[in-house]
């Protein structure tokens, strides 16, 4: 069992290493530090209800810049002049499969993580440094509004895989994919999917933080479409020539 995860194990956690020191992805890791003080003092000096700050940081701060991380990531993973997996996969015998799973687990591991501890993070001190009767956040709709992160970037990180894995340059893979914004988001307004109008964005994050909202249908279909994005992905990888 043991010599079966280990090849996952070592890429995982060889990829969670690298995310932890590359001083670009550790400096919008502060602006997100920085950008959750911002709100959460904010939320206290203006006596804003607690879900507030919480929704404000989600939508401004975490989203956003975990998602540019997300891209840089992506971006460089299965590059086929990457030293680091040619020699894994055609020297030291770790399949194609063990590194790519190895690889996607070990990005959304931290993601996780990381997302738990600052939307946590932000959630307690909104809640300490508010007045009690300010306190509007229910913890069910806190996990609901964790959960709906974790979505949106799992979302965005396989159609990602999907570009990078596909061989597509560097500078490609971003451009597709922020053309691909442009082109999904006016569709799913026209859809009624959802509403690109930020007070209803706020509004509609708000609601989920204080449990007066459900979004299980749209929860669903953004795995869904994670879950095929991700295996078209592999498929890619399977068939490239390194």
């Amino acid at each position: 069992m043991q010599n079966l995860i280990r090849p996952y194990f070592t890429v995982g956690l060889s990829e969670m290493r690298e995310i932890s020191v590359k001083p670009v992805l550790l400096t919008i890791l502060l602006a997100q530090i920085i950008l959750s003080v911002f709100f959460v003092a904010i939320g206290a000096i203006d006596d804003w209800m607690t879900s507030e700050p919480i929704t404000w940081f989600v939508i401004l701060a975490l989203i956003p810049l975990s998602g540019i991380r997300l891209v840089i990531l992506f971006s460089l993973s299965f590059r086929s002049r990457d030293r680091f997996m040619t020699d894994l996969i055609l020297v030291r015998g770790i399949s194609r499969l063990e590194y790519f799973v190895g690889k996607i687990v070990g990005i959304y591991v931290y993601f996780l993580a990381e997302s738990l501890i600052l939307l946590g993070a932000v959630a307690y001190f909104s809640k300490e440094f508010s007045a009690p009767e300010a306190n509007d956040i229910e913890l069910t709709g806190l996990l609901r509004a964790y959960i709906i992160v974790l979505a949106i970037l799992g979302f965005g990180g396989s159609i990602l895989s999907c570009l990078s894995a596909s061989g597509l340059g560097t500078i490609k893979i971003p451009s597709i994919f922020f053309l691909m914004l442009c082109i999904a988001f006016p569709l799913m307004e026209l859809a009624g999917s959802i509403s690109v109008v930020p007070e209803a964005i706020f509004q509609s994050y708000g609601d989920i933080v204080r449990g007066v909202a459900n979004l299980s249908l749209p929860l669903i279909l953004l795995s869904l479409v994670s879950l095929v994005a991700t295996v078209g992905a592999y498929r890619f990888f399977l068939r490239r020539d390194f």
